[in-house]
């Protein structure tokens, strides 16, 4: 494609995690001088940690280039597995008869062979790239598989690599023994904006290309500013500016290239820029009242409640109802001797009971409907959003404070309808356990409800 065109003997900006195109930055090296001393000083636990796309799987590529090449190493990067997974893909990768055996055996199959490399001077180096997928319980049986050592020397070294959540897993309580095991970490950052200029013509030059120059400093400027200093994130745009530029036939990438570049990849990304420097963007899109819809989310919420009280009282006056039709039948009076009396008591005492319940329907029906208006008030036209630079002329200005007046006033409404119909709710609870007690104190039924 472009590689003719500026003069380059291969793409210098691939997203494979080619090992020829390591950037040895100051955070690249201090990472792989974590990586070597771990694994020459026999550490048995290395962590390196990193956001995604600064390079990890790179720099491990890198690395195994440099290590002997007579010692055994596993690299898995698939490892969202459970234990026993685990350890039949450590035993394929060494080549051990794994097939048909379990966990208990597979362990066992594992610790034989680390004990012969011991015995002819070598020991195992297991690499675990993507080890944020690492289920918890693998975790653990990694850590059980560290304890198989030959007293001053470790017979296994384990480098788990990974992004950030790594080392959030690795701080989880259950994993505080794995954690103080770790002997050599280290978090890989991002480039900053030099860094950011040394990475691209770094990259250009190891693809042999005619102008190092290529891209000025208005446009890595610009590049930086939407991929903060992501490697991956770096290369996609530069390819993407170089397909452009072949295509405009243009000599240089400039600020305005990158600019349009970024434009188009925010219309088909998934991972949109966050930030466009030029200001090219067109206006936003927002609703009307935008600012009303938690306030509507929490009214929705606030009804649903309200209509489970008026549920409940409902439901208790149904069951109250049951009670009074069963009061004079069925049973006799255990301690009174004249049963009529104690029935218009109680009879009175329902009839109490049904007016507070009355009071409590009224007062949650009066709030639901201070609600609804509320609601109504607030609702904004989803299905005809307009431009904000729209809404900022329409919208006139003492509109917002008069909308503001009515909804403290319909607030406070629902708050005192809310508040009263609880009150009375409470008191009303408390006489129904007085009658309950009255009931079966009082009466035994024959045909107990």
């Amino acid at each position: 494609m472009y590689e003719h065109f500026y003069g380059f003997k291969r793409k210098p900006f691939q997203l494979l995690p080619n090992p020829d195109f390591l950037f040895h930055s100051k955070k690249h090296d201090l990472a792989l001088t974590h990586l070597e001393y771990g694994i020459y000083d026999r550490a048995g636990f290395i962590v390196i940690t990193g956001e995604v796309g600064t390079g990890k799987t790179t720099l491990l590529n890198f690395l195994l280039r440099t290590l002997k090449k007579d010692l055994p190493i596993v690299y898995l990067s698939q490892t969202c597995l459970t234990p026993e997974e685990f350890l039949r893909n450590v035993c394929q990768e060494l080549s051990l008869p794994h097939a048909g055996k379990g966990k208990p055996e597979l362990i066992e199959l594992f610790g034989k062979f680390l004990v012969e490399q011991f015995r002819q001077g070598r020991h195992v180096i297991l690499i675990l790239d993507e080890a944020q997928n690492l289920p918890l319980e693998t975790l653990e049986e990694i850590r059980m598989l560290s304890n198989l050592d030959a007293g001053s020397e470790n017979l296994l070294q384990i480098i788990l690599v990974g992004q950030a959540e790594l080392r959030d897993k690795l701080r989880w309580e259950g994993l505080r023994q794995f954690a103080q095991r770790i002997e050599v970490s280290y978090h890989l950052g991002a480039l900053d904006l030099q860094e950011t200029g040394d990475y691209i013509r770094y990259r250009m030059e190891t693809a042999e290309g005619a102008d190092l120059d290529l891209f000025d400093n208005a446009a890595i400027e610009e590049i930086y500013n939407y991929s903060q200093g992501i490697p991956r994130l770096i290369n996609a745009v530069c390819h993407m500016c170089l397909v452009y530029g072949m295509a405009d036939e243009l000599k240089k990438v400039d600020r305005l290239l990158v600019a349009n570049v970024l434009k188009e990849r925010s219309n088909w990304d998934i991972i949109p820029a966050e930030k466009d420097a030029t200001a090219m963007e067109p206006l936003g899109v927002v609703p009307a009242h935008a600012g009303t819809v938690k306030l509507e989310g929490m009214l929705k919420s606030l009804e649903s409640k309200l209509g489970l009280l008026v549920d409940i009282a409902a439901s208790s006056r149904d069951t109250l109802a049951e009670i009074a039709a069963r009061l004079p039948e069925g049973g006799n009076s255990k301690e009174s001797t004249t049963p009529a009396t104690d029935t218009a008591a109680m009879s009175k005492q329902w009839e109490t009971l049904l007016a507070q319940l009355a009071k409590i329907e009224a007062a949650l029906a009066q709030g639901m409907h201070h609600q609804n208006k509320l609601i109504e008030l607030a609702a904004f036209p989803i299905d005809k959003p307009q431009e904000a630079s729209t809404i900022s002329k329409q919208a006139p200005k003492s509109k917002p404070a008069i909308v503001s007046r009515k909804r403290i006033v319909l607030t406070a409404g629902i708050s005192l309808a809310i508040a009263t119909g609880l009150a009375l709710f409470h008191f009303f609870i408390m006489d129904i356990d007085v009658l309950w007690n009255k009931l079966f104190g009082h009466y035994s039924f024959y045909n107990p409800f």
